[in-house]
């Protein structure tokens, strides 16, 4: 239905205009010199209702002129009132009229096409919409995104998006039925407006996902690609057809966000959806506006926990009274890909904390995270790092990078980029070591300082030890320092001290901490003679 409906316009081809107006103008000589104002006034006619019936789109207002014309020829001008001279005449106007015809159709499929696809696009998907509202019909909107275009245009190129984009939508109009109208929104996003029941839409969305799905050969090369949907109803019509785009929209996002296949808007989705789009927009501001909070979580000598050797940076974030959760915000500038950003400001921030405390006589190291999230965005932890210190003249030998063994997968670039930092005196520690079953022999050639032993060994290290033992075992055989996390038992500080763990972080000795009392702590425990250490 949807390439018909841009080609109802094109019923009547060029060549079969051309022949019918050779025919009539064959009559036209043939005919008596009586009959010309009749054939003339019969094919104008017919001329004026196919513009009419067809509503083609151009300006005809010279159209009445034409037979007015016409019959002053043959009718007040005897001396032109031959019919080879009529016909001739006609013949001339009737290809000018073709001309115009041809040129209007031309650019009315331009104008509410998709070149790529050849499906109708966003206008005329909104003109579509709006038939159906004025005969109140209602209809659902079915918003769906490909998957994997991203990656054939990063891995093969862009010729080879196009064409995988080109496959999916002829399968798509092998799908859909003449219920359904099919177009294209923008980019990877498809629509489809039906006037089916809602029992019927399963059953058309796991067909579209079923073809779609499907392996094909792009230039040699084997792709596959996915949908997420998201659908929303409009009962007789009665939002616009952007409004009920919008609706769709937040179904698609929620359905992208759960990984579902599709999902049915509600207010519940609605909801969510906004709650998303406005942290977004705020957290896009607070990077831009650097202010995100930082906290710092002490880490303390495992014999002599009363001493600070360290801190770990955390990114903490309120809006609008409320403080967000860090997973939620953190995965927000993940999918935003506002997470190098985010890193950025907390690792800059820290630092000159640490540059600020040096200045008062409190030398303190303190790690900041970089997310492996940003090296898939292909920003280089090892330029931000080196951009951080210069602008803020800042001692190398007072910060330290925490990453994940999910670095391991990112090879010798990284390795590199973690050699130089090193060579540069910054330290490098693994955090939440064990729970990404690292690569031991990958491991080893990494160039680290230290491991940290994560909280849910910790928390299991009284009744079963046997993961924290190997990890001691493996730092000291490395000859790495080892940090615990999520210390909250006396027990397990006695443990880790029996064990030779170095330093301790947790609930058990001080929770992160606003800045002003973190800096309070610091010159706290400096009066004590010997407390502060720096952990080498």
């Amino acid at each position: 239905m949807a390439i018909s409906y841009l080609k109802k316009h094109d019923r009547f081809k060029t060549n079969k205009i051309a022949v019918a107006v050779a025919t009539t103008a064959l009559i036209f000589a043939l005919s008596p010199q009586a009959w010309m104002p009749y054939l003339t006034a019969f094919t104008l006619l017919s001329i004026a209702g196919l513009i009419w019936i067809h509503k083609i789109p151009g300006d005809y207002s010279w159209a009445p002129a034409l037979p007015l014309t016409l019959a002053a020829l043959t009718g007040l001008t005897p001396g032109l009132a031959n019919a080879n001279l009529i016909a001739y005449l006609f013949l001339s106007l009737t290809l000018g009229a073709i001309a115009l015809y041809t040129l209007n159709r031309k650019l009315y499929v331009q104008a509410n096409s998709d070149p790529l696809s050849q499906l109708p696009n966003r206008r005329c998907l909104n003109e579509h919409a709006e038939e159906l509202a004025k005969r109140g019909q209602s209809y659902y909107l079915l918003l769906f995104t490909l998957n994997g275009i991203k990656q054939i245009n990063d891995t093969y190129g862009f010729a080879a998006g196009d064409r995988a984009i080109w496959i999916a939508s002829r399968k798509m109009l092998s799908t859909i039925g003449i219920k359904d109208f099919l177009g294209r929104n923008f980019a990877k996003e498809f629509v489809i407006i039906t006037e089916r029941q809602e029992a019927d839409l399963s059953e058309l969305i796991e067909t579209l996902e079923a073809n779609i799905h499907s392996i094909e050969s792009i230039n040699k090369h084997n792709v596959s690609m996915g949908i997420h949907c998201g659908l929303a109803f409009n009962e007789s019509a009665r939002d616009s057809f952007s409004q009920c785009l919008q609706s769709a929209s937040a179904a698609l996002q929620f359905a992208e966000s759960q990984q579902l296949s599709h999902a049915f808007v509600n207010d519940s989705i609605l909801e969510s959806v906004n709650r998303r789009n406005d942290l977004e927009q705020g957290l896009r501001q607070a990077i831009s506006d650097k202010t995100l909070q930082v906290h710092f979580q002490p880490k303390y000598d495992c014999q002599q926990p009363d001493h600070i050797v360290g801190a770990e940076a955390l990114a903490r974030w309120q809006y609008k009274g409320e403080n967000i959760s860090p997973f939620e915000f953190i995965k927000l500038a993940e999918e935003c890909k506002l997470i190098a950003d985010l890193d950025r400001v907390i690792m800059e921030k820290s630092w000159v904390l640490g540059k600020r405390m040096q200045e008062k006589g409190i030398p303190i190291k303190i790690a900041a995270n970089f997310s492996p999230t940003s090296l898939l965005n292909g920003v280089s932890l090892l330029h931000m790092v080196q951009d951080i210190i210069r602008e803020n003249d800042l001692d190398p030998q007072l910060i330290e990078i925490e990453i994940t063994e999910s670095y391991l997968a990112h090879g010798e670039d990284i390795k590199n980029q973690l050699q130089v930092l090193r060579d540069m005196g910054i330290s490098v520690a693994m955090d939440d070591f064990g729970t990404g079953f690292s690569n031991l022999g990958q491991l080893e050639d990494l160039p680290l300082d230290t491991l940290k032993i994560d909280k849910i060994f910790v928390d299991k290290l009284l009744e079963n030890p046997t993961v924290t033992e190997f990890i001691v075992d493996l730092a000291q055989k490395l000859q790495l320092q080892l940090v615990a996390e999520g210390v909250e038992e006396n027990q397990q500080l006695q443990w880790l001290n029996q064990h030779s763990c170095q330093m301790i972080q947790g609930y058990l000795l001080s929770r992160p901490l606003p800045e002003a009392d973190f800096v309070a702590l610091l010159e706290q425990n400096t009066k004590r003679p010997a407390a502060l250490k720096i952990a080498k």
